[in-house]
Order: C-alpha cells, then sequence, then structure tokens
C-alpha cells in the first residue's frame, strides 16, 4: 500500500493530476457534499453486499456495470470523520467488495479503493 501524507491509496497508483493537497481536498469536498451514498462498514460489512446488491447492478452473481461511494467508520456518523472512497468496477462480487471494504477506518482518514474482478 502506498501512503502519501496521510492518504492510503489500495491497489491503485497515484492518478490525480492535480498537486497532492488539492485531490484530498477535492476527495474530502466530495465526501462531505452528499453527492455519493456513504455505507457504514457495520454489521460485518453487510452493508456494502446490500447496497451493491439494491443498486440493481448484479446480475449472475457480480456487478454489471461501475460503482462509487463511501464507507464511514460505524459509529461516526459520516464520512466527516474519515472515509474510504470506493470505486467498485464492473465484474466483481458483492462479497469480495464487503470483504476488502468492511475494516475500519481510521479517525481522518481519506483511503481510496479501487477493485476489479
Amino acid at each position: 500500500m502506498l501512503s502519501l501524507k496521510g492518504v492510503s491509496f489500495r491497489g491503485i497508483k497515484r492518478s490525480c493530476t492535480m498537486a497532492h493537497s488539492s485531490c484530498e481536498d477535492w476527495s474530502r469536498a466530495l465526501a462531505l457534499s452528499g453527492a455519493l451514498d456513504e455505507i457504514s462498514n457495520g454489521d460485518d460489512g453487510m452493508g456494502i453486499v446490500r447496497y451493491v446488491r439494491g443498486m440493481g447492478l448484479v446480475q449472475e452473481g457480480r456487478t454489471n456495470k461501475a460503482l462509487c461511494f463511501f464507507v464511514y467508520q460505524t459509529g461516526r456518523h459520516g464520512p466527516q470523520n474519515g472515509y474510504r472512497l470506493c470505486l467498485v468496477n464492473e465484474g466483481v462480487r458483492p462479497e469480495d467488495a464487503r470483504e476488502k471494504l468492511m475494516g475500519e477506518v481510521a479517525q481522518d482518514a481519506a483511503e481510496y479503493v479501487v477493485l476489479n474482478p
């Protein structure tokens, strides 16, 4: 895992063309805007599975379209206290997304995760 100034990148290379602080500011603004859904990592991550399946984007057990959302730490009430920005690409099993995304989100974390099949 690559870590730059408190921002964690899991499984992807840094791809933002803005200055690092601008990338973090932009993602934090997106997290706080409410433009993307926020999913709690509680209930053993089952909320992630319910969300992915509930979007109607699962056929034959895998996503048939990419989706993007935030995961936040249960008990902290939203991404303003740390978040994991998640891009789940086409072909990912909801259970695999749960397994990779349900871990603890550290206070004030700004994590970025891209899941591929």
